[in-house]
């Protein structure tokens, strides 16, 4: 069984795994798309020289990568997942192992391939945490939407809004403020921030949304939030990404009216350590 490994997706290579990729969504509605950052892009070709399975890595940390693995269904239950995650694990450990370091593999998964959750138990991979996408569709009503501050903060933010531009992407930076009456030192102070990235027609990425260590749990995250909402056109579309270990950012997000319309899981293989 011979591997491919290539380091650059080329035109060729691109065209050969989209095609695997659409075989595999047109079994099954499998939201996973081909990354164009990877770094190591492991593949196994027919006998037409198409892309019969595919593992792809791409950075994610120190010595950590993020895994997309796709083979085409008429090529299942013949191994080559296994083949190629054997591969990786060479590559990997021989990059991490020359600075010390153990290399550390992360599967992706939306859930909505039976034959891939199978191939992951089959490989004994454990779930470590997940990935929720939450949407949340403001109506032409969005002031029904509240300005919860008297409600629940201690003091009443002061939002204020700036434009950013960060690689031709327009963003808007949401800064708020303590008013200065209401703290010691008698001036201002950012107690949170949040950026909002606008993206097709009337919709909204939500991203970094943060309250300064010593102001949580007292009501200024949700009056932020609740802020940036209030700021956006109404009959717009608000799309966010929590961590399933964010437990108080997911909570707060279900409560504003935020559903989960996507999962992606973590899973990770156990290797016990070889005294």
């Amino acid at each position: 069984m011979l591997i491919q490994c290539d380091q650059r997706l080329s035109h060729a290579l691109e065209t050969k795994l989209s095609s695997l990729i659409d075989a595999c969504r047109q079994k099954e509605p499998i939201s996973l798309s081909l990354p164009q950052d990877g770094q190591y892009f492991l593949w196994i070709a027919g006998a037409e020289k198409e892309a019969l399975a595919c593992l792809i890595l791409c950075p994610a940390g120190p010595f950590q990568w993020e895994c997309y693995a796709f083979t085409h269904p008429q090529s299942r239950r013949q191994g080559l997942f296994k083949a190629l995650y054997a591969r990786a694990r060479v590559l990997t450990e021989q990059e991490a192992g020359a600075a010390g370091e153990a290399a550390d593999l992360l599967f992706l998964s939306d859930g909505l391939s039976s034959d891939g959750q199978a191939a992951l138990e089959a490989m004994d991979m454990k779930l470590q945490y997940s990935e929720y996408q939450m949407e949340l569709s403001i109506s032409g009503e969005k002031k029904l939407l509240g300005t919860p501050e008297s409600e629940t903060c201690a003091s009443p933010l002061r939002i204020i809004r700036r434009r950013l531009s960060d690689q031709g992407l327009e963003s808007q930076l949401y800064l708020a403020f303590l008013p200065s009456s209401s703290l010691p030192e008698k001036r201002p102070f950012c107690a949170g921030t949040c950026r909002i990235l606008p993206y097709g027609s009337g919709r909204f990425y939500l991203y970094h949304l943060e309250i300064t260590e010593s102001f949580r749990s007292r009501g200024f995250g949700r009056a932020l939030l609740f802020g940036v909402l209030n700021s956006l056109p109404s009959r717009s579309r608000v799309i966010l990404q929590v961590s399933s270990e964010n437990t108080a950012a997911l909570s707060l997000y279900k409560k504003t009216g935020f559903g989960i319309t996507k999962t992606l899981s973590y899973y990770r293989q156990d290797i016990p350590d070889v005294q």
